[in-house]
């Protein structure tokens, strides 16, 4: 989330100093437009990226013998087996 946030504004400072040199405003919010939406059209493959691996190593954590439990901040937590 940071990232993103850190992205939007690397843009919008890239935008204001290439309207503020010696390339037009439309061009340069066009160059600033295009380097934030390239990016942040890669958020919807890197969330279902994450949970996909998120899944694969909670199966094989459990078939190993390790149960499921929530930590105290409400993550999921793996325990040793034959743990309490």
């Amino acid at each position: 989330m940071i990232a993103y946030v850190g992205l939007t504004v690397a843009c919008v400072v890239l935008g204001l100093r290439l309207g503020m040199g010696v390339t037009s405003p439309t061009t340069a919010v066009t160059v600033a437009a295009i380097a934030w939406v390239v990016p942040m059209s890669l958020v919807p493959y890197l969330v279902s990226a994450d949970r996909r691996n998120r899944a694969e190593y909670a199966a094989i954590l459990e078939a190993a013998g390790f149960p499921r439990s929530t930590g105290p901040s409400g993550r999921p937590r793996y325990l040793p087996p034959h743990s309490q």
